[in-house]
Protein backbone atom coordinates (compact mmCIF):
# COMPACT_ATOMS: atom_id res chain seq x y z
CA UNK A 1 0.00 0.00 0.00
CA UNK A 2 1.65 3.16 -1.01
CA UNK A 3 -0.23 7.03 -0.33
CA UNK A 4 0.42 10.02 -2.99
CA UNK A 5 -0.58 13.55 -4.17
CA UNK A 6 -1.06 13.93 -7.76
CA UNK A 7 0.28 17.76 -8.93
CA UNK A 8 -0.80 19.54 -11.87
CA UNK A 9 2.38 21.84 -13.60
CA UNK A 10 1.14 23.12 -16.22
CA UNK A 11 -1.25 25.87 -14.50
CA UNK A 12 -0.87 28.88 -12.71
CA UNK A 13 -4.38 29.25 -10.63
CA UNK A 14 -5.25 26.73 -8.18
CA UNK A 15 -7.39 23.53 -9.17
CA UNK A 16 -10.03 20.86 -7.83
CA UNK A 17 -7.53 17.95 -8.15
CA UNK A 18 -10.35 15.55 -7.31
CA UNK A 19 -11.68 12.36 -8.96
CA UNK A 20 -8.28 11.45 -10.78
CA UNK A 21 -8.11 8.11 -11.74
CA UNK A 22 -5.55 6.01 -10.64
CA UNK A 23 -5.61 2.45 -12.00
CA UNK A 24 -3.38 -0.44 -11.36
CA UNK A 25 -2.87 -1.91 -14.79
CA UNK A 26 -1.14 -5.37 -13.18
CA UNK A 27 -4.13 -5.72 -11.22
CA UNK A 28 -7.19 -3.48 -12.21
CA UNK A 29 -7.49 -1.65 -8.73
CA UNK A 30 -8.45 2.20 -8.96
CA UNK A 31 -9.55 4.46 -6.78
CA UNK A 32 -10.53 8.68 -7.12
CA UNK A 33 -8.04 11.22 -5.87
CA UNK A 34 -9.63 13.27 -3.05
CA UNK A 35 -10.35 16.85 -3.64
CA UNK A 36 -6.49 17.46 -2.38
CA UNK A 37 -5.16 15.27 -4.89
CA UNK A 38 -4.22 12.52 -2.50
CA UNK A 39 -4.52 8.46 -3.04
CA UNK A 40 -3.58 5.49 -1.25
CA UNK A 41 -3.54 2.42 -3.62
CA UNK A 42 -2.48 -1.35 -3.06
CA UNK A 43 0.68 -1.79 -5.22
CA UNK A 44 2.89 -4.60 -5.58
CA UNK A 45 7.00 -4.16 -7.05
CA UNK A 46 7.19 -3.76 -10.66
CA UNK A 47 3.40 -2.75 -10.73
CA UNK A 48 1.69 -0.04 -13.59
CA UNK A 49 0.11 2.89 -11.96
CA UNK A 50 -1.54 5.02 -14.81
CA UNK A 51 -3.30 8.63 -14.42
CA UNK A 52 -6.37 9.55 -16.10
CA UNK A 53 -8.87 12.45 -16.22
CA UNK A 54 -10.75 14.29 -18.85
CA UNK A 55 -8.63 17.05 -19.17
CA UNK A 56 -5.14 15.89 -18.42
CA UNK A 57 -2.75 13.86 -19.76
CA UNK A 58 -2.51 10.33 -19.07
CA UNK A 59 0.59 9.21 -17.36
CA UNK A 60 2.02 5.32 -16.44
CA UNK A 61 4.50 5.11 -13.36
CA UNK A 62 6.38 1.74 -12.72
CA UNK A 63 7.00 1.05 -8.60
CA UNK A 64 10.13 0.90 -8.22
CA UNK A 65 11.71 -0.97 -4.94
CA UNK A 66 12.71 2.61 -3.59
CA UNK A 67 8.90 3.83 -4.11
CA UNK A 68 8.34 1.12 -2.13
CA UNK A 69 10.69 1.89 0.59
CA UNK A 70 9.41 5.41 0.37
CA UNK A 71 5.49 4.34 0.64
CA UNK A 72 4.94 7.74 -1.10
CA UNK A 73 4.60 8.95 -4.57
CA UNK A 74 3.82 12.42 -5.99
CA UNK A 75 3.01 11.97 -9.55
CA UNK A 76 3.35 15.68 -11.48
CA UNK A 77 0.66 15.56 -14.91
CA UNK A 78 0.17 18.25 -17.12
CA UNK A 79 -3.47 19.69 -18.48
CA UNK A 80 -4.06 18.75 -22.52
CA UNK A 81 -3.29 21.85 -24.20
CA UNK A 82 -5.82 22.74 -27.29
CA UNK A 83 -4.65 25.76 -29.59
CA UNK A 84 -8.05 27.93 -30.01
CA UNK A 85 -6.91 30.73 -31.53
CA UNK A 86 -10.75 32.88 -32.30
CA UNK A 87 -12.97 29.41 -31.69
CA UNK A 88 -15.30 28.99 -29.15
CA UNK A 89 -15.79 26.50 -26.75
CA UNK A 90 -19.32 25.22 -26.48
CA UNK A 91 -21.28 22.30 -25.19
CA UNK A 92 -19.63 20.17 -23.21
CA UNK A 93 -18.95 16.35 -25.24
CA UNK A 94 -17.09 12.89 -24.02
CA UNK A 95 -14.05 13.53 -26.86
CA UNK A 96 -13.13 17.22 -25.48
CA UNK A 97 -11.45 18.11 -28.90
CA UNK A 98 -15.15 17.98 -30.26
CA UNK A 99 -16.16 20.73 -28.11
CA UNK A 100 -13.99 23.23 -30.34
CA UNK A 101 -16.13 25.32 -33.05
CA UNK A 102 -15.98 28.41 -34.73
CA UNK A 103 -19.42 29.71 -33.77
CA UNK A 104 -20.76 30.97 -30.46
CA UNK A 105 -23.89 28.00 -29.48
CA UNK A 106 -27.30 29.31 -28.86
CA UNK A 107 -26.43 28.38 -24.76
CA UNK A 108 -24.23 30.85 -25.17
CA UNK A 109 -25.80 33.43 -26.78
CA UNK A 110 -28.55 33.29 -24.07
CA UNK A 111 -26.17 34.08 -21.51
CA UNK A 112 -25.11 36.32 -23.15
CA UNK A 113 -28.27 38.07 -23.58
CA UNK A 114 -28.94 37.19 -19.60
CA UNK A 115 -25.64 39.68 -18.88
CA UNK A 116 -24.11 36.13 -17.49
CA UNK A 117 -20.50 35.07 -18.28
CA UNK A 118 -20.84 32.69 -20.95
CA UNK A 119 -18.35 30.23 -19.26
CA UNK A 120 -20.84 29.07 -16.18
CA UNK A 121 -22.32 26.58 -18.48
CA UNK A 122 -19.19 24.77 -18.63
CA UNK A 123 -18.65 24.24 -14.73
CA UNK A 124 -18.12 20.38 -14.36
CA UNK A 125 -21.72 19.28 -12.69
CA UNK A 126 -21.22 16.26 -9.88
CA UNK A 127 -22.63 13.07 -11.44
CA UNK A 128 -23.93 12.39 -7.90
CA UNK A 129 -25.77 15.44 -7.71
CA UNK A 130 -29.26 16.16 -8.72
CA UNK A 131 -29.76 18.96 -11.30
CA UNK A 132 -30.22 21.75 -8.02
CA UNK A 133 -27.26 20.61 -6.35
CA UNK A 134 -24.21 22.27 -8.56
CA UNK A 135 -21.60 24.15 -8.84
CA UNK A 136 -22.70 27.06 -10.50
CA UNK A 137 -23.69 28.45 -7.28
CA UNK A 138 -26.75 31.53 -7.56
CA UNK A 139 -26.29 32.37 -10.63
CA UNK A 140 -27.88 29.40 -11.86
CA UNK A 141 -31.57 30.02 -12.20
CA UNK A 142 -32.97 26.34 -11.94
CA UNK A 143 -30.94 26.60 -8.51
CA UNK A 144 -33.30 29.68 -7.59
CA UNK A 145 -36.09 27.50 -8.30
CA UNK A 146 -34.94 25.13 -6.31
CA UNK A 147 -34.41 26.87 -3.42
CA UNK A 148 -38.22 28.28 -3.39
CA UNK A 149 -39.29 25.14 -3.64
CA UNK A 150 -37.46 23.72 -0.95
CA UNK A 151 -36.20 20.74 -3.45
CA UNK A 152 -32.49 21.97 -2.64
CA UNK A 153 -32.94 21.00 0.89
CA UNK A 154 -33.76 17.38 -0.24
CA UNK A 155 -31.24 17.07 -3.25
CA UNK A 156 -28.49 18.74 -0.43
CA UNK A 157 -29.21 15.38 1.54
CA UNK A 158 -29.36 12.97 -0.99
CA UNK A 159 -26.31 14.09 -2.05
CA UNK A 160 -24.94 14.04 1.19
CA UNK A 161 -25.91 10.49 1.72
CA UNK A 162 -24.02 9.73 -1.49
CA UNK A 163 -20.84 10.92 -0.34
CA UNK A 164 -21.39 8.87 2.89
CA UNK A 165 -21.57 5.73 0.98
CA UNK A 166 -18.59 6.14 -1.73
CA UNK A 167 -16.26 6.93 1.89
CA UNK A 168 -18.36 4.21 3.51
CA UNK A 169 -17.17 1.43 0.43
CA UNK A 170 -13.91 3.36 -0.12
CA UNK A 171 -13.19 2.23 3.75
CA UNK A 172 -14.24 -1.24 3.23
CA UNK A 173 -12.03 -1.27 0.05
CA UNK A 174 -8.65 0.12 1.36
CA UNK A 175 -8.62 -2.40 4.62
CA UNK A 176 -10.72 -4.83 2.43
CA UNK A 177 -13.59 -8.09 3.32
CA UNK A 178 -10.72 -10.24 4.68
CA UNK A 179 -9.70 -7.75 7.14
CA UNK A 180 -13.07 -7.36 8.42
CA UNK A 181 -13.71 -10.92 8.84
CA UNK A 182 -10.31 -12.12 10.17
CA UNK A 183 -9.22 -9.61 12.34
CA UNK A 184 -12.07 -7.61 13.32
CA UNK A 185 -14.64 -10.92 13.46
CA UNK A 186 -17.10 -9.41 11.50
CA UNK A 187 -19.11 -11.76 9.21
CA UNK A 188 -19.07 -11.05 5.29
CA UNK A 189 -22.97 -10.59 5.57
CA UNK A 190 -22.68 -7.71 8.41
CA UNK A 191 -19.59 -5.53 6.94
CA UNK A 192 -21.57 -3.03 5.42
CA UNK A 193 -24.25 -2.85 8.69
CA UNK A 194 -20.84 -2.71 10.93
CA UNK A 195 -19.83 0.38 9.19
CA UNK A 196 -23.23 2.20 9.91
CA UNK A 197 -22.41 1.18 13.16
CA UNK A 198 -18.92 2.96 13.44
CA UNK A 199 -20.10 6.38 11.44
CA UNK A 200 -22.64 7.23 14.06
CA UNK A 201 -20.17 6.09 16.71
CA UNK A 202 -17.41 7.67 15.87
CA UNK A 203 -16.16 10.13 13.26
CA UNK A 204 -14.26 7.61 11.00
CA UNK A 205 -15.57 9.03 7.96
CA UNK A 206 -14.46 12.38 8.47
CA UNK A 207 -10.88 11.09 9.77
CA UNK A 208 -10.70 8.52 6.40
CA UNK A 209 -11.56 11.55 3.62
CA UNK A 210 -8.15 13.36 5.63
CA UNK A 211 -6.04 9.97 5.56
CA UNK A 212 -6.09 9.40 9.26
CA UNK A 213 -5.87 5.42 8.23
CA UNK A 214 -3.77 4.49 11.78
CA UNK A 215 -6.88 6.80 13.45
CA UNK A 216 -9.90 4.93 11.35
CA UNK A 217 -7.98 1.72 12.51
CA UNK A 218 -8.63 2.32 15.95
CA UNK A 219 -11.72 3.33 15.64
CA UNK A 220 -12.72 -0.22 13.92
CA UNK A 221 -11.28 -2.43 16.36
CA UNK A 222 -12.90 -0.46 18.99
CA UNK A 223 -16.31 -0.82 17.68
CA UNK A 224 -15.96 -4.04 16.82
CA UNK A 225 -15.89 -5.18 20.29
CA UNK A 226 -19.26 -3.54 21.29
CA UNK A 227 -20.57 -4.42 17.74
CA UNK A 228 -19.96 -8.73 18.24
CA UNK A 229 -21.23 -8.24 21.62
CA UNK A 230 -24.60 -6.71 20.11
CA UNK A 231 -24.45 -9.66 17.82
CA UNK A 232 -23.79 -12.32 20.55
CA UNK A 233 -26.86 -10.87 22.62
CA UNK A 234 -29.61 -11.04 19.71
CA UNK A 235 -28.78 -14.61 18.85
CA UNK A 236 -29.41 -15.53 22.57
Amino acid sequence: MITGKVVIDNIDEGVDLQRVLVNNLSTDAKILTNSNGFFSIKVNLNDVLEFSNGFIEKRTIKISENILMKGYLEVHLNFETIELETANLNTLNKDFKSNIRNEDSQSTKNYNSWGLDPNLQYIEVNPNMTSSINNNGFLDPALWMSKLSGKYKKDKKQNEYFLFVSTKNEIIDHFTPNYFIEKLKIPEHKIQEFMNYCASKSNVINLFKNLEYEAVENHLIQNSYSYNSLIRQNQN
